[in-house]
């Protein structure tokens, strides 16, 4: 919880989460010195990786082993 943020962002699972359903909120996380040098959908998915680590429930995370190879797949496909 961040309470120094606006009313709806408070929660910054519950924020993240909303870029999933809105791909124009990706640009509010995305560090602007990329310079848009990403793969949209590579960024999509590393999200969707990042909200599965911080699922309420521990057994609903992934290993850190499934984490590397997300990634990798992610790099993979993406570069």
């Amino acid at each position: 919880m961040d309470v120094r943020r606006p009313e709806g962002q408070q929660s910054l699972v519950d924020w993240a989460s909303s870029i999933q359903s809105n791909r124009k909120n990706l640009k509010e996380i995305m560090d602007p010195r990329l310079e848009h040098n990403y793969s949209v959908q590579g960024a999509f998915e590393c999200v969707a990786l990042a909200l599965r680590c911080v699922a309420n429930k521990p057994k609903d995370r992934p290993s850190s082993e499934e984490i590397l190879q997300s990634l990798e797949q992610i790099y993979a496909l993406y570069k």
